[in-house]
């Protein structure tokens, strides 16, 4: 005794709901890492360009300016990579969660009574005999 049609097609359509889910993330994360990277760029190249004129940097008394101006570029960083770190997470989650919801959708379909065969261990996990 199988489970029927209508949980095959339940949970391929939660599948393709998770697939579908899964490419914007990974469109965003790209994205992102991008931005990562600009922000990282932009702050070593301020970083090296104060420790290249740390002695005129001492001389007229900028070193405040400066500091405030690189930990400006590593706040921007940082929270690029907060935002990049986040949809990791999500990623993650969803890849981790995937199966649990395909199985989910499954059963709630069989007790919703879609299928009319009872929801019965023998059901769903023996095949039925030819």
């Amino acid at each position: 005794m199988n489970l029927g049609l209508a949980v095959a097609f339940s949970v391929l359509i939660a599948t393709i709901v998770v697939m579908a889910s899964n490419t914007p993330l990974a469109n965003l994360q790209e994205r992102l890492h991008s931005k990562i990277m600009e922000a990282k760029d932009s702050r070593i190249k301020a970083t090296t360009e104060t420790l290249k004129c740390m002695r005129i940097l001492k001389l007229h008394s900028w070193e405040t300016s400066f500091l405030d101006k690189l930990l400006q570029l590593r706040e921007a960083e940082r929270s690029w990579l907060k935002r990049y770190l986040y949809t990791c997470s999500a990623i993650a989650f969803l890849f981790w969660a995937s199966s649990t919801l395909v199985s989910i959708v499954a059963f709630d379909v069989c007790i919703l009574d879609l299928v009319g065969t009872p929801l019965t261990a023998g059901a769903t996990l023996c095949p039925s005999p030819p």
